[in-house]
């Protein structure tokens, strides 16, 4: 992201933090985030709304400037198309927190833990730590909710295609993404502090090479003709602890 003035920080903030509050609309904000440009038969069945009601979600988007009407790809089409505007544009580009865990990790001991906790915890910029992870929570279901729908449309419309020839062409002809389908979810109980450390390392160390790929694949991709396949593989991780006991 470019690097703002604070008036200009202030003024994308309050966005962000409206566009977060708009319900079925931030269905349509994602699917205009991973599609570019939609128009209104494909947003609904994206976010399995009827045309009626994405339509009138669609011009409230319009009014608040969060989408806008495509005109080029509109001008190319039949009927209208709808993309996000700038502002929703870098609205969406939320900062990974990368917390500097290198010099926690050596040596740790239950009151490492515990100052490195509060520190976190009473940290003036915690508060904007917390608005990014929900905001890229929310970003992620609606993701995974899209992708499904994809996928299990595209099932249904191969149980009615015989042969894995006929299959296959109608992938190809449709340009169909394949990726990469992973789903996992844990939950270990840690009861040492080399257990913690290690766990932390290891996500710290995973994160480092994703990056390292991240930046291989965009010095690739700018070196390349034609692509071979245009696929977004979207990777969505998070380590949360669970206490053991809640407040009162």
């Amino acid at each position: 992201m470019k690097n703002l003035k604070q008036s200009e920080e202030l003024e994308l903030k309050e966005f962000r933090d409206n566009l977060f509050k708009e319900g079925i609309g931030m269905g349509i904000v994602i699917s205009l985030h991973i599609y570019e440009s939609l128009n209104l038969k494909k947003i609904s069945r994206l976010i399995d709304k009827g045309e009626t009601t994405v339509l009138n979600q669609v011009k409230k988007l319009i009014d608040k400037k969060i989408i806008e009407i495509d005109s080029k790809t509109s001008a190319m089409s039949r009927g209208k198309y709808y993309k996000l505007s700038d502002m929703t544009k870098m609205a969406l580009q939320i900062p990974n927190e990368k917390p500097d865990l290198e010099e926690f990790l050596e040596n740790i001991n239950l009151e490492k833990f515990y100052k490195y906790f509060v520190a976190s915890l009473t940290d003036p910029e915690f508060h904007n730590a917390i608005t990014h992870i929900k905001s890229i929570n929310m970003i992620n279901n609606y993701i995974e909710r899209i992708s499904i729908e994809t996928i299990n449309s595209t099932y249904e419309k191969l149980l009615e295609i015989d042969g894995e020839a006929e299959k296959i062409k109608y992938l190809t002809e449709q340009s169909f993404p394949m990726g990469n389908f992973s789903f996992s979810s844990k939950s270990i109980k840690m009861t040492k502090y080399n257990q913690i450390r290690d766990f932390i390392e290891l996500f710290f160390n995973f994160s480092k090479e994703l990056e390292l790929f991240e930046q291989k694949v965009n010095l690739e991709n700018k070196t390349m003709d034609k692509p071979e396949v245009e696929i977004n593989q979207y990777l969505y991780i998070s380590t949360l602890p669970i206490f053991r006991d809640l407040n009162d």
